[in-house]
């Protein structure tokens, strides 16, 4: 009875969050020990709840890793793994062991084992999902260094995992990929689980270890970063805090946070004044505030936009730059360039299939519009 009641607890707590997400696209990349566990309750937790959360509304696509069973079938070969800066180290007969464990030996375990739990999972192999190139690393004094088969992954076909999620299967991935020459690659998963998680433009990507996730000191679960800003990253990386195979896992989190699919602008401000009273400064602080931020932040966001191949801007001006507002010259011109600028953008971003509105609301009746709108209609000789 007290197992029931925490459950029910536990549901209601997480009632919100359920409502929340209800519809939304969630990323679990699955490895560690939840895999090569020997107690078939902690293998088969994380499909539970995988099942869960497709039973609750919210659509999960898994990509799962294998690292340490592939580390056991190479031993069984005579060949030792190698890894560098969190990567293995892939020789074409590494790349063909790689790929029957994650592919041909794990996939199916991970479906069967969802479906044997009430779910519907269907799975893929990263070859026929992801696209790579040879991943260029660099060592301390910045020379490159050949790890082999190893890619990175630049393209996701969505197409098979959008059709799954329509009807409600989970897709199961392995973490490999074809490079430019046709060939077999070896993809970290952490790497692989982000770009699908941009490329799905999923609301949630979750990385599921062996450890509590990052900490200071790696002997000391309670030094865990529970939350992490991304300009700390480079120094954690320097004092080696972010180290080996967590080196993937928060380039992974930094990369999928980098996205940009929906740019809104909406600043401004009136400076009021004539052409011959506005000083120098004044014409500075009109333009700077209301016009070029907004081509400071497009320009900005324009790289993530061509990267998704898709999304919007949105930029909100006044509707001075369509109709004259006397005492209003410096905002009047800004506004009027504003829908300049999004003409151009709209022509030069509808390659990339990007869609540029421009929107100038009408006047609003705020306090303090009173005395400006008599003002404005005392310099057009009207009450």
């Amino acid at each position: 009875m007290n197992e029931l009641i925490t459950k029910a607890a536990t549901l209601l707590e997480a009632l919100p969050y359920i409502l929340r997400f209800h519809g939304a696209t969630f990323v679990v990349k699955y490895g560690g020990s939840f895999m090569d566990s020997p107690d078939p309750a902690l293998r088969q937790g994380v499909a539970r709840d995988i099942v869960f959360l497709r039973a609750i509304g919210i659509h999960p696509v898994v990509v799962h890793g294998g690292g340490k069973a592939i580390t056991r079938a190479m031993e069984k070969s005579g060949v030792k793994a190698q890894f560098i800066q969190g990567q293995r180290v892939t020789d074409e007969a590494t790349a063909q062991v790689v790929d029957q464990v994650l592919s041909r030996e794990i996939n199916p375990e991970v479906v069967r084992t969802i479906n044997e739990l009430g779910g519907r999972a269907r799975g893929f192999a990263g070859t026929d999902i992801l696209r790579c190139r040879r991943l260029a690393l660099a060592g301390a004094g910045g020379e490159a260094i050949d790890i082999g088969y190893v890619g990175e992954v630049v393209s996701v076909n969505t197409e098979p995992l959008a059709q799954c999620l329509r009807e409600g299967i989970t897709p199961v991935i392995s973490p490999t990929a074809l490079g430019e020459d046709g060939r077999v690659h070896n993809c970290n998963a952490d790497v692989a689980a982000a770009q699908v998680a941009i490329a799905l433009k999923a609301r949630r990507l979750v990385f599921m270890s062996d450890v509590p996730g990052l900490m200071r000191d790696p002997k000391d679960p309670a030094t865990v970063i529970t939350h992490l800003e991304v300009s700390e990253v480079p120094a954690l990386k320097k004092d080696g805090v972010v180290d080996k195979g967590m080196i993937p896992k928060v380039d992974s989190a930094v990369a999928a946070l980098g996205g940009c699919d929906i740019l809104v602008n909406n600043v401004g401000g009136m400076v009021p004044g004539t052409l011959d009273s506005l000083t120098q400064e004044q014409w500075k602080e009109s333009i700077d505030r209301n016009l070029m931020s907004y081509i400071h932040t497009t320009k900005f966001a324009i790289p993530h936009l061509k990267k998704s191949k898709a999304g919007r801007v949105l930029n909100i001006s006044g509707i001075s730059g369509t109709m004259l507002f006397p005492g209003a010259l410096s905002t009047t011109l800004s506004n009027a360039a504003i829908i300049g600028f999004n003409k151009l953008m709209a022509n030069d971003l509808a390659p990339f299939n990007i869609l540029v509105n421009n929107l100038c609301p009408g006047i609003v009746d705020v306090e303090g519009w009173g005395p400006r709108a008599e003002r404005m209609a005392t310099a057009r000789g009207k009450t």
